[in-house]
């Protein structure tokens, strides 16, 4: 298998990536299955980070829409 050249097999992983890529590359080309695994290996090590960022980034947001609401809610009910 020529995918084999573009990486190593990693540790566990490599195993269970090498099957798919076996039933990949029946149906698929070479190019789309060492894509597949570009993206494997991608959201490995970037995957781990990322969401943990955007999912405090979201919360953040709702929290400050949250109180941006109930200020704005206070301030109407101050002024009458």
């Amino acid at each position: 298998m020529d995918t084999v050249k573009y990486f190593p097999n990693l540790v566990c992983k490599g195993i269970l990536l090498s099957r798919v890529e076996k039933m990949l590359l029946i149906v698929f080309s070479e190019e789309l299955v060492y894509t597949i695994r570009m993206g494997f290996f991608f959201f490995e090590w970037v995957g781990l980070i990322l969401p943990l960022w955007l999912f405090r980034l979201i919360f953040v947001i709702i929290q400050e829409m949250e109180s941006g609401e109930l200020q704005s809610k206070g301030c109407q009910k101050g002024k009458s």
